[in-house]
């Protein structure tokens, strides 16, 4: 049986309205939790709302101003912490430095996240981590139970596998199906492939016959005397040529005539 959601006070620090706006947004999709989340955009203004109010975790930003000083989210930690507040930090910062991620650790900040980078499981995650973490140091039964926030912690990191399992088959399942596609289309370029070089060798072959006729236009037009005297003669044996066919069909035809004659010749002799 899953755990009964909890109710987790949330106090964002951060000069950026749109970011606490983010943040919230962020938080009420939770999926486990109810996160009632307030905004602070200054340090003084986070200060005057822990005066009147309790909160179970408080996301501060790395870059702060305190009335026109700047100053940073573990300065403000530090801070509070001088007045004797024990809420767990989450810091939240726009670079995500590797060094600045040791130091805020190395301060007692309960976790780092870089804006632009957490989604609201992650988010949720680090939340409920940072809770428990202090819970665990504090002991002094401060906000939800440990055992309470913890079942949550891991019923959420559960689902969160969970999901990445589905999501991970799903890709899978996409790449099967875009690996036969392109199966497909490979085939199909190389059929039209296969087309194109066809058209590529006809073309070929009729861009050949244009080259040899444009170089037999081309000596001739620098060798017309040649050309002209070649054309005569070749006119010449064409004539010459009808003239033998038409002089032996000529002979046939009297030929075949005479033949003729002699048949008719013989017939009437024999008739007689």
């Amino acid at each position: 049986m899953a755990p009964a959601p909890v109710t987790v006070r949330v106090l964002v620090v951060d000069d950026d309205q749109d970011d606490c706006l983010l943040v919230a947004s962020f938080l009420g999709d939770a999926k486990r939790t109810k996160f009632v989340v307030e905004a602070a955009y200054s340090p003084a203004a986070a200060l005057d709302k822990l005066k009147t109010g309790k909160y179970d975790v408080l996301l501060v930003d790395w870059k702060l101003d305190a009335l026109g000083i700047p100053t940073t989210g573990i300065d403000f930690k530090n801070d509070i912490e001088a007045l004797h507040y024990r809420i767990p930090v989450v810091l939240i910062t726009n670079h995500g430095d590797r060094h600045l991620q040791a130091l805020a650790l190395e301060e007692g900040v309960a976790e780092y996240l870089e804006k632009g980078a957490f989604t609201a499981d992650l988010l949720e995650r680090t939340c409920l981590y940072a809770i428990g973490l202090h819970q665990q140091k504090m002991a002094d039964g401060g906000g939800p139970g440990m055992g309470v926030m913890m079942e949550q912690l891991v019923a959420l990191t559960r689902d969160s596998i969970a999901a990445m399992t589905d999501t991970k088959n799903e890709i899978s399942g996409m790449r099967k199906d875009f690996k036969g596609q392109l199966v497909v289309m490979q085939s199909s370029c190389d059929t039209k492939f296969e087309g194109l070089q066809g058209t590529l060798k006809t073309l070929d072959i009729d861009i050949k016959d244009k080259d040899k006729v444009k170089w037999a236009l081309g000596w001739v037009d620098e060798h017309r005397a040649t050309a002209g005297i070649l054309f005569g003669a070749l006119l010449v044996m064409v004539i010459v040529l009808a003239l033998v066919l038409q002089i032996i069909d000529v002979g046939k035809i009297k030929q075949a005539v005479s033949f003729n004659n002699h048949h008719h010749e013989v017939v009437e002799k024999h008739n007689g």
